[in-house]
């Protein structure tokens, strides 16, 4: 997480363990699986737990014994027991092993000994330390779900859609934070065929794509490092099924619906958002169509940066390859040109993408390229250089486009 942001962590129960979240997504019989072999249910709680996050379940060899009499210990296998009840240090599997005779000793003459497997029935919630009379406790999901509002956005047919990643806005009221937007973790789940399904897995479910919640809030601090503005980040909540990121409503209004007015202002301020995401290393997917921009006390936002990737290729990616050997400077050279190639090139994807919205006429094409020039701390261009920037072939296609092409080829 970005060390610019300084967070205080409390861990709280979680409303989701690892077993339930499964028999709601997966298999809604899977607990009555562990009597078929208890070592292969347990490695399939394994094989889901590190689609949904590295070392997400592991088992630990504990000297304190199980609450074997209370009525939640449950046996689930032969040795296997699942704890589901109030002493919150106990939940979880526990798997019993024979100790052999020579080493019992050690274990205080015992017979049996126990490894505790926890299923992430934890979660951490941190919050901003800007904002220390907001509670950890605020930001459960089961808290501001409650009160919240769910958002709806419009899907690719312009229906009305929760989308993979389900939004909440709530009220909060608490050190000048009015309103606040909690964006989850997306999930996509990828299932085999019944012929393909490897014989040791007990479930078909072959893999879980996780759209981390995390991510918009690092995009968020690097875009915010090199001058964009963004809505301030509240907290987030951590635990194996579920994420939120909490960031600051921005009460702004559709850039559209100032753009009479405010044409320079956003022409100057748009400009210098591009390239402070060039900068950063980002290309916004969408950036051009003002749906995740609001415009505020007289300062232009980007809202939202799930859409937000690389801007670069792989083979460019890798720089400390071009880093190795300081006396050799030619590839570091290519680099630098490739590099402004594809920062002009977003550049020009704007441009044309703005022709019949924000830039109308030469005179603001101009003026854009101007900005943008000054936020990279380039030369003035010449009027040869704007003109090759400006002149589109009828068979211009911007970056997004052509992805968009290849989506639906794929």
């Amino acid at each position: 997480m970005n060390k610019k942001i300084n967070f205080r962590k409390k861990c709280l129960p979680a409303r989701e363990n690892l077993l339930q979240f499964i028999e709601r997504n997966i298999d809604d019989g899977f607990i009555f699986k562990a009597r078929i072999n208890g070592q292969r249910w347990l490695g399939e709680l394994s094989d889901i737990s590190g689609m949904l996050k590295e070392n997400g379940f592991f088992g630990c060899e504990v000297f304190k014994q199980p609450p074997e009499r209370s009525k939640d210990f449950r046996n689930i296998s032969e040795d296997l027991f699942l704890y589901q009840g109030e002493i919150n240090e106990s939940k979880g599997l526990w798997k019993r092993e024979l100790i052999p005779k020579e080493y019992r000793q050690h274990y205080q003459d015992r017979e049996f000994k126990w490894i505790h497997y926890k299923v992430n029935s934890l979660a951490k919630v941190l919050v901003n330390e800007q904002f220390p009379n907001i509670s950890c406790e605020a930001l459960m999901p089961e808290n501001f779900e409650r009160c919240g509002e769910k958002i709806k956005k419009k899907n690719f047919l312009g229906r009305d859609s929760y989308g993979k990643r389900p939004i909440f806005r709530f009220n909060l009221g608490i050190d000048g934070i009015e309103e606040v937007y909690a964006k989850s973790s997306g999930l996509r789940f990828y299932f085999y065929h019944s012929y393909a399904k490897p014989q040791h897995r007990l479930t078909s479910v072959s893999d879980i794509q996780v759209t981390s919640a995390l991510s918009e809030i690092n995009i968020n601090e690097s875009l915010s490092a090199e001058g964009v503005k963004v809505p301030r980040t509240i907290g987030y909540y951590d635990s194996i099924t579920e994420q939120f990121a909490f960031f600051e409503g921005i009460r702004g209004v559709s850039p559209l619906e100032v753009i009479d007015k405010e044409r320079e202002t956003l022409i100057e301020q748009d400009a210098h958002m591009l390239a402070s995401m060039c900068l950063a290393g980002y290309r916004k997917h969408g950036f051009e169509d003002f749906d995740d921009k609001v415009f505020y006390n007289g300062e232009l936002y980007l809202i939202d940066s799930e859409d937000c990737q690389s801007l670069y290729s792989r083979s460019l990616e890798n720089l400390i390859n071009l880093l190795r050997d300081p006396s050799d400077s030619s590839e570091l050279d290519k680099f630098r040109a490739e590099q402004r190639n594809i920062f002009v090139g977003t550049l020009r994807d704007a441009l044309f993408s703005y022709q019949e919205s924000l830039i109308r006429t030469p005179k603001e094409q101009m003026a854009y390229i101007r900005h943008f020039y000054e936020k990279m701390s380039w030369r003035t261009p010449s009027f040869d250089e704007i003109r090759e920037i400006v002149s589109f072939p009828k068979d211009y296609m911007t970056a997004d486009r052509h992805l968009s092409i290849l989506s639906d080829c794929d």
